[in-house]
């Protein structure tokens, strides 16, 4: 498929003192995709966001939109005539506008039948049409963000982009609208980009990642990709609770303070590593059976699971391991337990 957005070596600097706020980026966006632009406050998401919505402009590299040229040498077509709908964090409606005279206020290029036409239409993709009449301090926060969205996507754009689109709904209500954002957009076929610092949001919502790290793209992938097969240690930190295990390679395996872990693919004999594994991928066995072991030092309740904290049960190391369990499982604190892993969720890096 043809990609809608195509950015080329993008790089931004805003001054001398500052350096780079983002270095030789390349990235496509598909038609109809939801791609999640994330990474830490300063990464460069927000200022990438800017550019491809004509707010900013680059020091160098270029930006295609639909097959044109947008950003480029000698080129800079206006953020007006670039055909993006933008959801900005504080959603920016009209306070003296109702959520009718909002929308309409992006169709005024449009003859009355045919504005009209697409208000209805825009009104049922968000579900919005009886609450038409209301102005935006008579909306919750869920509805103003679908009203925002409605008046975002009413002009027919080539793609939306959505910065923080979730930032200022609480927990309940952002599970929900994670939901709705993502079946509002699919429904309409519409390409998005959106920003978030929150990495829930972008495994729940988006179809491919993109992470930052101080202006450089350190991997793109679907959620899947970065969550189980990140390519660097930053990656996968940043997407959730991961396991940091030091070990030395063997023929046998990776022999670590907890014992022996298998491998899953061939690593020279000798060499220092880090084994990556989630929480979720360890399970508890008998200490008979299991080649691994630790002892039960610390165990968090988190409602609907318990993290358990495993440290060697042989040696002094400050090296610890933790595993998600049921909630209702027993725990001992002080027993000795085996556990293993999931190898093919495991992934191992130098340890420089």
């Amino acid at each position: 498929m043809e990609p809608i957005l195509k950015i080329k070596n993008i790089t931004k600097r805003f001054s001398n003192d500052l350096g780079e706020a983002l270095k030789d980026i390349n990235l496509d966006v598909l038609k109809g995709e939801m791609l999640a632009l994330i990474g830490e406050s300063g990464s460069g998401k927000t200022t990438l966001l800017r550019l491809i919505a004509g707010l900013e402009s680059p020091t160098r590299g270029t930006i295609e939109l639909n097959g044109r040229m947008v950003v480029g040498d000698n080129i800079f077509i206006p953020p007006e005539k670039r055909k993006i709908g933008m959801v900005f964090q504080e959603y920016a409606l009209f306070p003296h506008m109702t959520v009718e005279q909002n929308i309409n206020y992006g169709l005024h290029s449009m003859d009355k039948p045919s504005a009209r036409k697409r208000l209805f239409e825009v009104l049922e993709w968000v579900n919005m049409a009886e609450l038409a009449n209301r102005y935006s301090h008579e909306l919750s926060g869920g509805q103003q963000q679908r009203a925002a969205l409605a008046r975002a996507l009413a002009p027919n754009p080539s793609m939306i982009l959505l910065d923080e689109p979730f930032s200022h709904l609480d927990g309940v209500l952002k599970d929900q609208m994670r939901e709705e954002l993502r079946s509002i957009l699919k429904n309409s076929g519409t390409t998005a980009l959106f920003v978030t610092h929150d990495t829930m949001d972008a495994l729940s919502v988006s179809d491919r990642i993109a992470l930052l790290q101080e202006g450089r793209l350190q991997q793109i992938g679907t959620p899947r990709d970065l969550y189980d097969k990140p390519t660097n240690l930053y990656t996968a930190g940043f997407l959730g609770k991961i396991n940091r295990i030091h070990g030395y390679s063997t023929d046998e395996g990776i022999l670590t303070d907890f014992g022996t872990f298998p491998l899953n693919e061939k690593i020279a004999e000798g060499k220092e590593v880090l084994i990556t594994i989630r929480p979720e991928h360890i399970q508890l066995g008998s200490t008979a059976s299991s080649p691994l072991k630790g002892v039960l030092f610390h165990s968090s309740y988190q409602g609907d699971h318990l993290l358990v904290h495993l440290r060697p049960s042989v040696s002094k190391s400050p090296h610890r391991i933790i595993l998600k369990l049921p909630a209702s499982h027993p725990v001992n604190l002080g027993d000795v337990v085996g556990f293993k892993i999931d190898v093919h969720f495991a992934n191992i890096f130098p340890d420089d």
